[in-house]
């Protein structure tokens, strides 16, 4: 199962399978494989590559299903993780993306990251960051002429310029958009829920008992 295709400035091609990352030599026809090996911390993190990108110094980036961002250095050719613990949104990378700044930018199901390619620092943009959606889909990203990033989520296209982002700008303002009591989610209308309104028009609330509930 093939998820995608990229041709690198040497001519070779990269494929991103279900089953590993594979790198082709047209010239002699033959395969290089590269498979998850879980006694090897600088190998491919995890078999199902979804996305990739070659940056502007040759490294590969390959995003996959459930362990973040590899990416492979073709001096030494081992792989260095970006996950989770690195400060990515998600596992799931359905989409890479360099801009002209060389920032890479990793689209997944929980936000936008902007990864720095020297230092490796992340910064993640969501929702209630101006995104249409926080949920990026698979390959759905584009760097326009004008230098602009076009991502596709769920929710419609986001469009902005790159380097308008900050690393030192406000953090976004917190929105409360459930409450639970004793783990319920309480709605308005349901036995022992304080709201009268939705939780987003609630500004206040006025203490009940909940010993019945």
């Amino acid at each position: 199962y093939v998820w995608r295709i990229l041709p690198d400035r040497h001519g070779q091609l990269w494929i991103g399978t279900k089953n590993g990352l594979d790198r082709f030599n047209k010239a002699d026809q033959t395969f290089q494989h590269y498979r998850h090996d879980p006694d090897n911390a600088h190998s491919l993190s995890h078999d199902n590559v979804i996305s990739l990108l070659e940056d502007r110094t040759g490294r590969l980036w390959a995003g996959t299903a459930e362990g973040g961002v590899s990416v492979l250095d073709p001096a030494t050719n081992r792989f260095r993780t970006l996950g989770i613990e690195e400060g990515l949104p998600a596992a799931h990378v359905a989409t890479l993306l360099e801009d002209r700044q060389g920032y890479i930018w990793a689209g997944t199901p929980a936000g936008l990251a902007r990864i720095d390619p020297i230092s490796f620092a992340i910064k993640v943009l969501r929702k209630s960051d101006g995104l249409a959606g926080s949920n990026i889909n698979r390959n759905a990203s584009l760097l326009a002429d004008n230098g602009e990033l076009y991502i596709g989520t769920t929710k419609g296209i986001t469009v902005f310029a790159p380097q308008s982002i900050e690393q030192g700008q406000k953090p976004p303002k917190v929105v409360i958009t459930a409450l639970r009591i004793l783990n319920r989610e309480m709605t308005v209308g349901m036995a022992g829920s304080p709201l009268t309104k939705a939780i987003e028009h609630t500004h206040e609330l006025t203490p009940v008992s909940y010993t019945h509930l």
